[in-house]
């Protein structure tokens, strides 16, 4: 991910799934492979399951073991948990979710809780008490209209999105042409502008649109091209490509 320069553009965590500490596949140990992500300047995750089994039923699930889990993942210095929803005991996520999350904080190391319910139950509703962020749908797809239908269900939990705990962000429909906006800490605004158009458009956002006041001056960090505008009034635009798209931070002085 550093080689690549993924890194760079602020990918941080390196996701593990179905993982088997054993000495053949990784002979320094969990803890031992913390430690050299954590030296490349990037974070370790790790994948369990409220249930018995993990989904692919090749591993044991947490269900029962939070705490003994939370501990280990502790232990490793693990920075963030894929918790996932299979093969469970048929009690309600909102049962099982909150136990591995005061789990995880009783550890005293900060690891970020991802929820995989799969919005069966609407996590966006009681998500942020108990994670730092929901999955709101089901599984994604390697297509353009499965990726799409996933981002459109999202708008609908925009409200309940912020600093802390994340599921989507506004949506601002204008035919194929979209501004996706939220809140973040110190008065700062995230905006996405999507072209989800087959061909070459201008997107635009308005300041009065997208939770900024419509006459203020305001910097505008490119997320894709680390570089940043000063005194900008009115609105962000960008030419873009089809299915192309652009992130940028608002910082309000």
């Amino acid at each position: 991910m550093v080689s690549s320069g993924l890194a760079a553009l602020g990918y941080q965590y390196i996701n593990l799934g179905n993982l088997v500490a054993n000495a053949t596949t990784f002979p320094a140990g969990i803890k031992g492979l913390a430690d050299y992500v954590h030296a490349k300047g990037l974070k370790l995750g790790i994948y369990s399951d409220a249930g018995n089994l993990t989904c692919s039923k090749l591993q044991p699930g947490s269900l029962g073991y939070e705490e003994q889990d939370a501990k280990t993942f502790a232990s490793w210095e693990i920075d963030f948990l894929k918790y996932d929803n299979c093969h469970t005991d048929g009690t309600s996520p909102q049962v099982r979710y909150p136990i591995m999350s005061k789990a995880l904080l009783k550890t005293g190391r900060p690891i970020f809780f991802s929820l995989c319910e799969w919005g069966v139950e609407d996590p966006a509703t009681w998500g942020p008490g108990v994670g730092n962020s929901w999955r709101t749908t089901g599984d994604i797809a390697d297509n353009w209209e499965r990726m799409t239908k996933r981002a459109d269900k999202n708008d609908k939990w925009a409200s309940y999105a912020g600093p802390g705990g994340w599921n989507g962000t506004l949506s601002i429909t204008l035919g194929d042409l979209e501004v996706w906006a939220g809140p973040l800490s110190q008065k700062r605004v995230a905006v996405v502008l999507w072209n989800r158009g087959s061909s070459p458009a201008k997107v635009a956002a308005n300041f009065s649109d997208i939770g900024v006041p419509p006459f203020a001056l305001v910097d505008v960090r490119d997320l894709w091209a680390h570089t940043t505008e000063a005194k900008v009034k009115e609105q962000i635009s960008a030419d873009l490509d089809p299915h192309a798209c652009k992130m940028y931070i608002i910082i309000q002085k």
